[in-house]
């Protein structure tokens, strides 16, 4: 009925057009002498036979059209649930032009076309798994009721790592509870030589690991500046995950190197000073032995402090040993004087300490420690420690941009291997970030937020307990 309807209005519209007289002029050049309703009937099966040829060709123009469109490359890469995304594909506007896109709802992505062709998916993909949707075309120039062509895409969105990971809440009533985050900042001022001092900053964050389990961080520092000495005291520690007290055996460690430092320190009092002086004007054996003689006296024998400390703690705790509270503990002493700097480090286990020079090198104070198996390392609590006379050292130098002290969830996303910490490449990278994302060029206490934030960083594949402390 429709088509028979169309016909008519377009037979009445060729009639009036004079395609009649023409078509009845042609019949009669020919010798053919059509009555009224010959003619009638002529005129529709002419209009009929032209219509359908007419549709036949529009629906080839489709199939080579679609065919033509199928044949562009309009692959879109995957992406990641929950990261922004954007890609721009091209298609001449003289052959397609790309009128609206369907089935983009919900999905986090918007289409953006221009002049040019270019067609641009960008957002932040709000799912993850395959998202299909429709970009509809039309030859340049086509009438508004011609059949858009439409072209299905697909691109698939890879599961956001961080919506697997769960962040469970440490229990209520376990023992040694301890905050899942920390932070502390310290501002000296104005040095007893009248020069600015440098500032210390450090953060500890709960590893996703530890979150995902429910279970508490075991990081931990101590940072701090004796004011009356010119002293400063930085330590940090990580407790063994394969200890069920290992976090307190960090704190402790920390809080009694601290400590134990200020009181030692206090007692050798300007010795450890004059002593460092003569090896700074006359570095001979002798006068480094002495100096030597004064670390181990001091921090050596703060860190022997600690580790009875948690040995006393493990003997006071019923059903606990000394190896429940096992921790590493990295620790350093500084002090300026007006001819330099004066370094010294004492490390046990892994982790990082890093002096950062200003000509760009790096100064490693000390060596971690690894075990037969990855993962494995020493710990201040095992009885062996102490017999290492290795394990501390000392330096001079004119000035540094930093003294950095982190633990093995630290440097190991940034330096991969004990080799790499060689590398100062490794920590101008490392570097760049930090001070892309933390005040550290001037004296704002923001900048131990900042850093604790900092330490949030994704690493595939490290996911510990975060620990740094930085003099600068």
């Amino acid at each position: 009925m429709r088509r028979d309807r169309s016909l008519r209005i377009i037979h009445r519209t060729v009639t009036v057009d004079g395609l009649r007289q023409r078509v009845t002029k042609a019949l009669t050049v020919h010798g053919h002498c059509p009555d009224e309703a010959q003619l009638e009937k002529f005129e529709t099966w002419l209009i009929r036979r032209m219509w359908n040829e007419y549709q036949t060709e529009l629906m080839d123009q489709l199939i080579i059209a679609r065919n033509d469109l199928n044949r562009i490359n309009m692959k879109f890469p995957n992406g990641r649930q929950g990261m922004p995304y954007s890609h721009t594909i091209q298609v001449n506007p003289e052959v397609f032009e790309c009128h609206e896109v369907k089935g983009l709802a919900g999905s986090g992505l918007k289409l953006h076309r221009d002049a040019a062709g270019n067609i641009t998916l960008s957002g932040v993909p709000a799912l993850a798994g395959e998202l299909e949707f429709s970009l509809y075309f039309s030859y340049p120039g086509w009438s508004p009721d011609r059949e858009l062509l439409e072209r299905k895409i697909h691109v698939a969105f890879n599961t956001d790592p961080d919506s697997l990971w769960q962040n469970v809440p440490v229990p209520d009533g376990i023992d040694y509870p301890k905050t899942d985050n920390d932070m502390k900042y310290v501002s000296v001022g104005i040095l007893p030589d009248g020069s600015v001092g440098k500032d210390i900053v450090a953060a500890s964050r709960r590893g996703r690991s530890h979150a995902h389990e429910g279970s508490p961080r075991d990081d931990d520092f101590t940072i701090g500046y004796l004011a009356d000495d010119g002293w400063y005291v930085i330590a940090v520690a990580d407790g063994a995950g394969s200890a069920k007290y290992s976090r307190e055996g960090s704190r402790i460690a920390c809080r009694e190197v601290e400590n134990s430092v200020r009181r030692l320190l206090s007692e050798v009092g300007n010795d450890f000073i004059e002593a460092i002086g003569s090896y700074n004007d006359d570095p001979t054996q002798e006068n480094a032995g002495r100096v030597g003689t004064f670390i181990y006296n001091t921090v050596v024998k703060a860190a022997w402090e600690a580790s009875r400390a948690i040995k006393t703690e493990s003997e006071n705790k019923a059903g606990a040993v000394v190896r429940d509270y096992s921790t590493t503990l990295l620790m350093a002493v500084c002090r300026k004087f007006d001819f330099g700097w004066f370094v010294a480090t004492y490390w046990v286990g892994d982790g990082a300490i890093g002096l950062l020079l200003d000509d760009g090198t790096v100064k490693i104070m000390g060596e971690p420690d690894g075990g037969e198996y990855a993962g494995q390392t020493r710990f201040l609590t095992m009885p062996s420690i102490f017999s290492d006379r290795t394990r501390y050292r000392f330096t001079i130098v004119p000035d540094f941009k930093a003294l950095v002290l982190m633990t093995d969830g630290v440097s190991d996303p940034w330096f991969e291997t004990d080799a790499n910490l060689q590398r100062p490449e490794k920590w101008t990278e490392m570097m760049q970030a930090l001070n892309s994302a933390v005040s550290l060029s001037g004296h704002s206490e923001d900048c131990a937020a900042e850093l604790l934030a900092w330490l949030g960083f994704r690493s595939r594949g490290n996911h510990d307990d975060r620990t740094i402390a930085i003099l600068y």
